[in-house]
Order: structure tokens, then C-alpha cells, then sequence
């Protein structure tokens, strides 16, 4: 399904409108192209990668960026959206801290998909707090 874009004004650029809505985010938002190389990153994106600008992700592969775990997990899901075109959500977690991903694709003019852009949401502290409920919740069953 295709959706009409918005009638911008001539002056402004495109690339400005994708800076401006990747830094409106809190999260981490990435844009990649379908090899998993990054070509458009926000603050938090290069934060929680270790980096401090996030023009330094530009052209670097997201995969090669992750603990090779992690990667192993999401390098298929991301495949998957890539060569679906459906979106995707999935959780992911290396034991300290849990994330939920959203995969996006964007087709392309031909119809295949041109870039996927990944919005990751921390969810650590929700996580804990579900668990520390679960635990307080067993702990009364006994007694």
C-alpha cells in the first residue's frame, strides 16, 4: 500500500527532515540499508553502540557493531524483514539489558525494500520491575 508523502516546502531538504525526525526520538533509531549498513543515526543509536557521534556509525556495518550474539539474534530477524518487506518486532536481551526492536522497511520505487529503519527501546528498568513483581508474587503464594 502506498501512502502520497507530505507536500514539503522547497527548502526543506530531505536529509534535514530524516535528522530532524531520528533526533525527535528518546530511543535509539538507526536507519540501515538492507546489507545492515548504517546510514543515518540518532544520539542514543550511537550511545548504546559506544560511540559518541553518530555520524561516525555512517557507513559502518550494525552487525559487526553488536556483541556476536546479539548479532547472531537479530541478523535473521532483520533478513527476514529485508527480504519480506513485513515489519517486524522482536525482543532481545545479553542478560543485563532487554530491548524491543521495531524493523521498518521502506520500498523502494521498484517495490523491493531500499532501507529498514530500526526504532530499539531500552526496557531494562520495565523488565526489572515485571520480575521484581513476579518474584514478590511467589513469595506470597508461599505464604
Amino acid at each position: 500500500m502506498s501512502v502520497p508523502g507530505p507536500d514539503l516546502p522547497p527548502e526543506i531538504a530531505t536529509s534535514d527532515l530524516i535528522h530532524a525526525l531520528l533526533d525527535a526520538r528518546q530511543d535509539s533509531a538507526l536507519i540501515l540499508d538492507p546489507s545492515g549498513t548504517i546510514l543515518a543515526a540518532n544520539g542514543p543509536a550511537a550511545e548504546s553502540l559506544g560511540v559518541v557521534a553518530p555520524s561516525s556509525l555512517v557507513g559502518r556495518n550494525l552487525f559487526t557493531l553488536l556483541s556476536p550474539p546479539t548479532a547472531s539474534r537479530l541478523r535473521p530477524l532483520f533478513e527476514r524483514v529485508v527480504s519480506t518487506g513485513v515489519p517486524g518486532d522482536f525482543a532481545d536481551s545479553d542478560g543485563r539489558r532487554h530491548w524491543r526492536h521495531a524493523f521498518r522497511p521502506v520500498l523502494g520505487r521498484d517495490g523491493r525494500v531500499a532501507v529498514v529503519v530500526d526504532g530499539s527501546t531500552d526496557v531494562t528498568a520495565h523488565w526489572q520491575a515485571q520480575e521484581a513483581l513476579r518474584v514478590s508474587l511467589e513469595k506470597y503464594k508461599v505464604l
